[in-house]
């Protein structure tokens, strides 16, 4: 990994929950805020649902490439997203991503680095902000997830929340016919992962996967829901709501 996303750079997005959040991050999610709220009409379902405090995974489905940029910036909460490792070579973008604060994952393969930098997020009590899937869907609908989430979620025992995000492939279509493209943000309940505490095979993390993504089915109209769109009533066994 490149000399920037060392362990001192991977310390300090696991900042102290007691401390100030570092000024890159606040300085940009307020950017991100007010673009957000100036260029696009923001409708926000269910953003009372997500803790106040401790760890928490939130999982998206990702659409367009703004879809983290935005919903960073609505969450309360300081947060750090995941993302590829390409992503932060993007002149200014990558700039401003790791002024943010966030975690360089290479994809293909399990990337330790960025397997631990997540997992000290989450022990610090912080959101980590991921995409099952992965990567953006080409089609705009849901895809298979890619692994990644449940392994780190295992791992940390923090509880995951699912948020469904409409109406960014909008962007930049909508202005050439004078109007604000309308970007939908659904939050839907927290859960945690249940097992019997013996190793968890492939085979039943494959299953967690799935059973998190048919949450994200829940909060998603019937377009968007891809492959999972006869799944929506499915019975979830490794999935308890939490409070």
């Amino acid at each position: 990994m490149p000399r920037r996303f060392d362990e001192n750079y991977c310390r300090r997005l696991a900042a102290p929950p007691e401390g100030p959040v570092p000024f890159g991050h606040r300085f940009f999610k307020w950017v991100l805020y007010t673009l957000s709220h100036t260029l696009t009409k923001l409708e926000v379902h269910g953003l009372e649902r997500v803790p106040m405090s401790g760890p928490l995974i939130m999982a998206f489905n990702h659409i367009h490439y703004l879809d983290p940029y935005v919903l960073v910036s609505i969450l309360s909460r300081y947060n750090v997203p995941i993302s590829k490792i390409e992503n932060f070579d993007i002149p200014v973008i990558g700039w401003t991503m790791v002024k943010f604060g966030v975690i360089p994952v290479r994809r293909g393969a399990g990337d330790r680095k960025a397997i631990r930098a997540a997992l000290d997020v989450l022990a610090a009590g912080h959101i980590l902000v991921i995409a099952p899937e992965g990567t953006r869907s080409d089609s705009h609908t849901l895809q298979h997830p890619r692994g990644g989430l449940i392994y780190i979620a295992l791992h940390s025992g923090a509880p995951i929340q699912v948020v469904g995000i409409t109406g960014t492939r909008e962007f930049p279509g909508a202005y050439k016919k004078l109007r604000r493209p309308r970007f939908g943000f659904r939050f839907g309940p927290v859960f945690r992962l249940w097992h019997s505490g013996e190793k968890v095979s492939r085979d039943v993390m494959a299953r967690m996967e799935d059973e998190v993504i048919i949450q994200l089915v829940r909060v998603l109209p019937l377009e968007y829901r891809g492959v999972y769109a006869d799944r929506v009533d499915e019975e979830t066994v490794y999935l308890e709501e939490v409070g």
